[in-house]
């Protein structure tokens, strides 16, 4: 009984304690949140468990099972959700837990999968490791989420990228496909199946969507998120101890950064930074994508084999693909590297590696014409061109000159690979007949990660989305510096080893912190350029130098030993220098929440009640029917011609004439040049002037044109723009106005 108790009972309690505080204190209701964990249970996790295991031909730990089966659930919801909302049933998609747990509950074949195995079973110090882990995520996440506000008065200042996803997720859940709901006659060119998740989860728990799009699916996949990568460990590096490692690089290690008051956002490869600022469709999509690589590194290594593992990989990788599809190539190119290896050591082609690749490779060309309809999404080829306007970023004014270039690229690319050094250990540890870097899931994330940052090097994008790829594959290479550090304790055991390699993490991280006092003074240009480089290679010398004390203290160990303890002291110096970027976040916690209404009222994206007219409306109007405004800009009278206006779209969960027109295909095509693809001029002049003349110039002749032409049933009116609201009152006599908005029901016209 006590055993139970402590080994999973109590980490299950304190568990959900920690998730139901962080979300109380987010602003979610304590009912919102239980009826929320209610359907991950019922309509995810357990069907998603049964058939999980049905398609491995196998159960394993309750962790193991649990935590993929929830994600297949997910997978198989929004497939199932795609048809029913075609076909006008979207409440239909119960029919996956009701169907699932009927079959495996009345087989007599299916129903040993309700039973874990007991000799897969997590040990104690596992599950207690996930608990802490769990614990430090919700205590970020609390932090961080006054960021993204999901209520009156912070909300009105809502970022205009949640404002476009929370439009793409209202018209998910009323049409599928969607399309671009903030202007007519644009296809939505995007990846949308989180959305579609949302919108699924909306129908089967009556949740409000901007609840569940920025507090609930977030940390939903930052948990799931970080428990998977720690199992995906597990699995590479065939030690459940290399889990635990894991995730704790997971939780407190990210990209190194030398300089003081350096801000590496967009550069950042911190696992908490890639799944929470990075998108809530980047942090979905990381949860597909372990999810897949759990299957992929199976049937590459040959430990699956059958139909149903592809059964299962198909499945997965065809919601990542509308999910994130930046994961495909860089999954690919890494499913490449292993057949490469492969032909090259066995003189033939490894045909499931190639078949893998074949998959991947047919979903990105699916995605690419058919979710994307072949556009560039703004991704321009230009080498080297992202270096040229980062020197903020990290420090360093990179705008002109060559030592300034230089710079820039040192910092950056060792910030991206020094925590990879550790996994120099795997070429020197045995597996088999191989060193440990030989073998197929190391190959793999090897080709993951240079393959995302060599798409970062060759590609540029006005909103920096190009990054979105380093995200989709730099964080996997913590994978091969836990196996590493986990092998190395293996081969040389006992206290020296723990002493060694604490040391080497500790000079790390004190060389950092040092690094960073030492780049707290003004320089000129050309001195803060020379200095960046200085600290980088005092940093490479200080990697060394670990190394070399970490060999000169195995002295008596054989050759073999020195080297993997020498390389794993080397990587534990990096894992050092990478955990300062973790003290960096956590000394912004806990984020101000303060009252965002003091801010000028210029910089609000939303109106004085402009969420409450937005709610009447999505309540008295039909799914089909369209909304006009005269508001189409991010903030008024923005000089610039900002055209990120969604936030209509968004709340209303209607499509709209014409709200904004950024973020789309043609907005991309048409800008001049990447940086200014937010601020091109509509391309269709003529629409534009039919909508906006029904507010300026309101008369019976342009109303019936507008309505005409599209089922136009409300006109909204943001008052912080030009309208003749007197004209209107005469021609549309039903109306009603919340704070800065009026809106305006068009009557039939004849």
């Amino acid at each position: 009984m006590v055993r139970r108790l402590l080994h999973w009972q109590l980490p299950v309690v304190l568990s959900l304690g920690c998730v139901l505080l962080v979300l109380h204190r987010s602003g979610v209701g304590d009912r919102d949140t239980l009826t929320f964990l209610a359907l991950q249970l019922v309509a995810y996790l357990i069907p998603g468990l049964l058939v999980w295991r049905w398609l491995r031909g196998r159960s394993g730990s309750l962790l193991l099972d649990g935590t993929f089966g929830l994600i297949l659930g997910h997978a198989v919801t929004i497939a199932l959700y795609l048809f029913c909302r075609w076909v006008g049933v979207p409440r239909a998609i119960w029919v996956f837990p009701v169907v699932t747990v009927a079959v495996f509950a009345s087989v007599p074949a299916l129903r040993r999968h309700w039973r874990p195995d007991p000799a897969r079973a997590e040990p104690t110090w596992m599950t207690w490791g996930v608990t802490v882990g769990i614990g430090l995520l919700c205590l970020w996440y609390g932090g961080l989420t006054p960021m993204n506000p999901v209520g009156p008065p912070n909300l009105l200042w809502q970022s205009a990228d949640h404002l476009f996803l929370l439009s793409i997720a209202g018209d998910a859940r009323n049409h599928v496909p969607p399309t671009t709901p903030y202007v007519v006659d644009e296809r939505l060119n995007y990846h949308w199946f989180a959305m579609v998740d949302v919108a699924a989860t909306s129908w089967q728990s009556g949740l409000e969507m901007s609840t569940l799009l920025f507090r609930l699916q977030p940390l939903w996949s930052l948990l799931t998120g970080f428990i998977a990568f720690a199992l995906l460990a597990e699995r590479i590096g065939r030690r459940k101890a290399v889990g635990l490692v894991a995730l704790g690089l997971a939780v407190l290690a990210g990209s190194v950064s030398l300089l003081h008051g350096a801000t590496t956002t967009v550069v950042d490869s911190t696992l908490l930074l890639v799944n929470w600022v990075g998108s809530p469709t980047q942090g979905f999509g990381q949860v597909l994508a372990i999810a897949s690589l759990y299957v992929i590194v199976g049937i590459v290594r040959g430990e699956d084999r059958g139909p149903r593992p592809w059964v299962l990989l198909a499945l997965l990788t065809a919601t990542l693909m509308g999910a994130k599809a930046t994961f495909l190539p860089v999954i690919g190119a890494g499913v490449a590297l292993v057949a490469l290896v492969g032909m090259m050591r066995e003189r033939r082609l490894p045909g499931p590696v190639v078949a893998v690749g074949l998959l991947l490779g047919a979903e990105l060309l699916f995605a690419q014409v058919v979710l994307f309809g072949g556009a560039s999404q703004g991704l321009v080829l230009a080498p080297g061109d992202d270096f040229r306007v980062l020197g903020a970023s990290i420090g360093v004014p990179a705008a002109t000159g060559a030592l300034t270039l230089t710079a820039v690229c040192a910092c950056l690319f060792f910030g991206w690979f020094a925590p990879l050094t550790g996994a120099g250990v795997l070429a020197r540890f045995p597996t088999g007949d191989r060193p440990a870097l030989l073998d197929p899931a190391a190959i793999l994330v090897t080709g993951m990660v240079v393959a995302s940052v060599g798409v970062v090097v060759l590609l540029a994008h006005p909103g920096y989305s190009e990054y979105f790829f380093l995200r989709s594959g730099l964080p996997f290479g913590y994978l091969l510096v836990a196996w590493g550090l986990v092998a190395a304790t293996a081969l040389v055991p006992g206290r020296r080893t723990v002493v060694v390699l604490g040391s080497a993490g500790a000079t790390g991280l004190g060389l950092v912190l040092l690094a960073r006092m030492l780049s707290r003074r003004d320089l000129s240009v050309d001195g803060t350029a020379w200095r960046a480089l200085v600290l980088v290679v005092a940093a490479i010398v200080a990697t060394g130098l670990a190394g070399w004390l970490g060999g000169r203290l195995s002295s008596g160990l054989d050759r073999r030993a020195r080297l993997v303890l020498t390389l794993a002291a080397a990587g534990a110096c990096t894992v050092g220098m990478a955990s300062v970027r973790t003290v960096d976040l956590a000394r912004q916690l806990p984020i101000s929440r303060g009252d965002y209404s003091g801010l000028p009222a210029r910089l609000r994206a939303l109106p004085v009640g402009g969420i409450d007219a937005a709610r009447y409306l999505r309540a008295h109007t039909s799914p089909d029917d369209m909304l006009a405004t005269n508001a189409h800009l991010r903030i008024p009278n923005d000089s610039t011609g900002d055209a990120r206006g969604f936030w209509l779209a968004a709340f209303a969960e209607r499509r709209v004439v014409v709200e904004g027109w950024a973020y789309t295909a043609t907005a991309n095509d048409e800008a001049p040049s990447p940086a200014s693809a937010f601020r091109v001029p509509y391309w269709n002049p003529a629409l534009l002037a039919l909508n906006d003349a029904v507010f300026d110039q309101p008369s019976v002749g342009t109303l019936r044109a507008l309505v005409g032409r599209y089922p136009v049933r409300w006109l909204v009116v943001d008052r912080r723009y030009h309208a003749d609201l007197a004209g209107l009152r005469s021609l549309l006599p039903v109306h009603r106005r919340y704070g800065e908005v009026t809106i305006f029901r068009v009557d039939p016209v004849r």
